[in-house]
């Protein structure tokens, strides 16, 4: 670090020296000499800077160096815009205006040119000239940029955005890219985009176009679409009416991306035609062939590993594991030749740890917990992904977690992560049957019109329904109250009907068919499945029965009710009637004769009574007897002959004695006996 900030500063000193030799000649600058005498302008900004310097560096903070590199690359600008100005009247044809009234600056054109729609080849292939070892090196590069007062060297200017890129450098390479023209310039600054984690779908089409002319090409393509399409689903989670077409959220801090847990859509909105990139779960080379794993080796290290790490994840979340297995050998491989933490950052780590969830390794959870207890955007990753894991495998979430996550949910609040953690939170609360504070913080941390809080009403619905159509009478119960206690809440499910079915079931299993207009309204009892139909008939107070469809009513029982209803009605005809539609069976039989024998209908009682006699497996004693007397009965009493009369006192007499054996066995047991 103290070699690096060392570096940086020199630079700085340099540059403001050219700067001022340029814009005043009055001002030369003293060249710096070797201790022979002999000026060397070339490699200036290698020598050592002064001590006092150096000592500056040493104080430097991460962020200070940072903003040092950057003062630098504004150097470089300042320098151009100065030397631009200084001439006010050469105006040539091969020159760009770089607006606000500065003047033009020649470009002098690369040694290898694009063609066509195609830019040069060496952006994808990467020349040697651009494997930066040394910061220093990119000075070098730098201070060959400038030609002259009003000149840069476009080419020059290409190996610096490709070495910046090669570091993984993605921003830095934008800010150099606008000295380019054409499409070199938007190829370079998509590139630059990719990296940085900031794709649009603009990026995705410009690379893509490049894939036609470069077999190279096709690997950034593919990397940068897996990022695009990861990008576009946070981004419709965060709020469904925003255009995710255009761009996309920044990812990860320190130029990472979101790559995690996203599905690649099949196609984009493309209505330029670009090409799309196909996914196959099934198949490995759908996500990356041999051929760009071996390219993705040969980049420089930063910007290999890099690729190495997104698209590894990309393909554990297609099920590509043979993709990630490559891959992940790649990045142990880097690992073992870096000296510093290299491959395996906090971004390394999580593809590792999701590589290891795959293989069933229990150290992914170490990791996990280990992440999550470390600020940046991967501690709400590995938190979101503790949430959803933790209790399917059956491990205990360490102390502090669900602090942890509200701490993260907070600190992200703005952020599709940060959203995604308070949407983990929302679902352990669901998972540990806190259903009532899931409800709560959905209502309280998204609008019903943002993706999570639909997100948290189905995933609570689908809770509600599992206790609906359980077991457990309490937690139907429970389930029942919160259902009509949160209308509005799960009137933001697109189809509330299976939620609202399964609560209508859960009042029949608990006698509570009187609330059933609340939990589903009437005019959609018709969708219900015939079962439930059938209870509900069976169940319903006779005022709300009429809500029911005719096809409710359609069973053995309801006909036997339908007999009943009609005895007591007065309709005899019309109970006979729906006797003889039904099959002769012991049931509707019986309820006819006892009906029809309670109304006074003693022919009918008398003829039901016959045919039941002949369908009962155990005839009750009394059969005959009940027989003989409705007969009797059935005649007007002065029409009565001696001999009827006789039959119908012995036949009561025999009821009586069965009446009497009865009431005796009910007396024994009542007293005791």
């Amino acid at each position: 670090m103290k070699r690096l900030a060392t570096l940086l500063i020199g630079g700085c000193l340099f540059f403001s020296a050219s700067i001022s030799a340029s814009a005043d000649e009055k001002k030369p600058q003293a060249p710096h000499q070797h201790d022979g005498g002999e000026v060397d302008t070339h490699k200036t900004v290698l020598q050592k800077t002064p001590k006092k310097v150096d000592v500056k560096a040493e104080a430097l903070s991460d962020d200070d160096m940072i903003a040092t590199q950057r003062r630098l690359n504004a150097l470089i600008k300042a320098a151009v815009s100065r030397q631009s100005s200084r001439d006010g009247t050469s105006k040539k044809k091969n020159s760009t205006n770089s607006g606000g009234g500065h003047e033009h600056v020649t470009v002098k054109r690369s040694p290898t040119q694009g063609h066509g729609n195609c830019v040069a080849e060496e952006i994808f292939d990467f020349p040697q000239s651009v494997y930066v070892a040394e910061y220093s090196d990119l000075t070098d590069i730098k201070n060959t940029i400038v030609t002259g007062p009003r000149s840069i060297d476009s080419h020059k200017v290409r190996l610096l955005v490709l070495a910046y890129l090669g570091l993984g450098f993605g921003e830095e390479a934008q800010v150099f890219s606008e000295h380019l023209v054409g499409r070199e310039k938007v190829v370079l600054d998509s590139m630059g985009r990719s990296v940085a984690g900031l794709v649009r779908k603009r990026d995705v089409r410009m690379i893509m176009r490049q894939a036609g002319c470069y077999e190279a090409a096709g690997l950034w393509g593919k990397f940068t679409k897996i990022q695009y399409d990861a990008h576009s689903k946070l981004a419709q989670d965060e709020s469904a009416a925003r255009d995710v077409g255009e761009v996309s959220h920044k990812a990860v801090e320190n130029h990472g991306a979101e790559h995690a847990d996203v599905k690649s859509a099949d196609k984009t909105d493309d209505p330029e035609g670009a090409a799309h990139v196909p996914v196959n779960k099934a198949s490995a080379e759908e996500v990356i062939s041999l051929a760009q794993i071996i390219q993705i080796k040969k980049l420089p290290t930063a910007l290999g590993v890099i690729m190495a790490k997104r698209i590894g994840l990309h393909a554990i979340e297609q099920g590509d594991m043979k993709t990630a297995t490559r891959l992940m050998k790649f990045l142990k491989t880097r690992q073992r030749k870096e000296d510093n933490v290299g491959p395996f950052d906090d971004e390394g780590k999580y593809f590792e740890a999701m590589y290891m969830i795959e293989h069933g390794d229990a150290m992914a959870m170490h990791i996990l917990k280990a992440l999550a207890k470390k600020d940046g955007a991967f501690q709400v990753r590995a938190l979101n992904k503790l949430s959803t894991i933790d209790l399917k495998a059956g491990h205990a979430n360490y102390p502090g977690f669900e602090e942890d996550l509200d701490g993260a949910a907070h600190v992200f609040a703005q952020h599709p992560e940060g959203k995604q953690a308070l949407a983990d939170k929302i679902s352990f609360f669901v998972s540990t049957g806190n259903v009532s504070q899931a409800i709560g913080m959905t209502k309280e941390k998204f609008s019903p019109e943002d993706a999570h809080y639909l997100e948290s009403v189905v995933l609570v619905s689908a809770t509600m329904q599992g206790h609906f159509l359980g077991t457990d009478s309490e937690k139907k119960l429970n389930a029942l109250n919160v259902l009509l206690r949160e209308q509005i809440f799960f009137d933001a499910l697109v189809d509330g009907f299976p939620l609202r079915s399964a609560g209508i079931s859960a009042t029949l299993d608990l006698g509570l068919t009187e609330l059933a207009p609340k939990v589903l309204p009437t005019e959609q009892w018709g969708r219900l499945d015939a079962h439930i139909l059938r209870g509900l008939a069976l169940q319903l107070p006779d005022e709300l029965k009429t809500y029911l469809p005719k096809t409710a009513f359609v069973g053995s029982e309801f006909d036997v009710l339908e007999i009943k209803r009609a005895f007591q009605q007065k309709r005899p005809k019309h109970a006979m009637a729906v006797l003889r539609d039904i099959p002769k069976n012991e049931e509707a039989l019986e309820m006819a004769a006892n009906q029809a024998w309670e109304a006074g209908y003693w022919g009918i009682a008398r003829d039901t009574i016959t045919d039941l006699s002949k369908v009962e497996k155990n005839g009750k004693n009394t059969r005959a007897a009940e027989k003989n007397l409705a007969s009797a009965l059935s005649v007007p009493s002065p029409h009565l002959t001696p001999v009827q009369v006789g039959q119908s006192i012995d036949e009561l007499k025999r009821l009586q004695s069965f009446l009497d054996a009865d009431i005796k066995i009910i007396k024994e047991y009542v007293d005791g006996g």
